[in-house]
């Protein structure tokens, strides 16, 4: 899987908080 799933245009902090909502709407 690459680093931030190929966006690299998005920082730590968002990847971090969609990461989140993703678990969120399990």
């Amino acid at each position: 899987m690459p680093a931030k799933g190929g966006r690299l245009d998005l920082s730590d902090e968002e990847v971090e908080n969609a990461v989140t909502y993703m678990l969120d709407q399990l």
